[in-house]
């Protein structure tokens, strides 16, 4: 079966801006997706919606939980 086309993973969510996520909300537990995300605007002039935030989140600390085989 072949996989479904289209986009894997969010465009917009690069790197750099994963990086600065992480960051953030090292720094900074108490922020909510809502301002994480205006401060990527401020910072990198990238939109993103806090629901995408909220998954990166999410999967970057299943990633961290994961022990290797």
């Amino acid at each position: 079966m072949r996989d479904k086309p289209g986009p894997k993973n969010p465009s917009k969510l690069t790197e750099e801006v994963r990086q600065h996520l992480r960051q953030l909300m090292a720094a900074e537990p108490e922020l909510g997706a809502r301002e994480l995300a205006r401060r990527i605007l401020q910072r990198f002039k990238v939109k993103l919606h806090p629901r995408t935030i909220e998954k990166a989140s999410k999967s970057g600390a299943k990633r961290g939980r994961q022990t290797p085989p």
